[in-house]
């Protein structure tokens, strides 16, 4: 009954597994660091795009190597509830950060035309 096929059987194939694997999917290949991608490439040295796609992949490294290890301690809704609870904690204090530093540049822009 175990084994690495049994997420595959009749019984979880539609309900927690192949959902489980489109969302997986979708986060990985249309949000985070990827819609940054224009500031982190310019960053860096762009005079290679080869070294660039490769410091890009090597960037999921650890990550999938961090889920692959909570999966089997915490569980596939433990840690999904985990990793969409820090997202959207770590997304608020993006947020915050950069309103905080447009206000900032705002004030400091009105400074300058009083003088």
């Amino acid at each position: 009954p175990g084994g690495i096929g049994r997420p595959y059987g009749k019984d979880l194939i539609f309900r927690p597994t192949l959902p489980m694997q489109i969302l997986w999917a979708a986060m990985s290949f249309g949000s985070g660091p990827r819609t940054w991608i224009t500031k982190i490439f310019g960053s860096i040295d762009p005079s290679s795009m080869y070294a660039n796609s490769l410091y890009f992949a090597l960037a999921d490294v650890p990550g999938n190597i961090a889920a692959m290890a909570l999966m089997d301690r915490l569980g596939r809704k433990r840690l999904l509830v985990l990793a969409m609870t820090s997202a959207s904690v770590s997304l608020l204090v993006f947020a915050d950060a950069t309103a905080a530093a447009a206000a900032a540049v705002d004030s400091t822009e009105e400074g300058g035309k009083d003088a």
